[in-house]
């Protein structure tokens, strides 16, 4: 499911993951880019938010990987959301 999550009033999206953004995020985790689940892993999280952060604000990495790494799990888990997909919500013979 589609995510999103709210970092010093910033809202990012998993829809907004450049292929550049999702590199980054292969290279600092290990994984690929299609594995990465923020509430499954700390990691994930962390690296997710350092790299769409820096991104945007074009502030270093290694200052904003601070700042992550010192959010509480609750402070994390509470300004993470799913996102809603955009579905049609009218059916008719299984056809949208």
């Amino acid at each position: 499911m589609p995510w999103r999550m709210t970092f010093e009033n910033n809202i990012y999206r998993e829809a907004e993951l450049t292929i550049g953004m999702a590199e980054r995020i292969e290279e600092m985790t290990g994984e690929s880019w299609a594995h990465i689940a923020p509430l499954r892993s700390a990691k994930h999280a962390s690296v997710l938010l350092t790299v769409m952060h820096s991104t945007r604000t074009g502030e270093p990495e290694d200052a904003v990987m601070a700042r992550v790494k010192n959010l509480t799990v609750d402070e994390f888990i509470t300004n993470v959301e799913p996102e809603k997909e955009d579905l049609p919500t009218l059916y008719t013979d299984g056809n949208p």
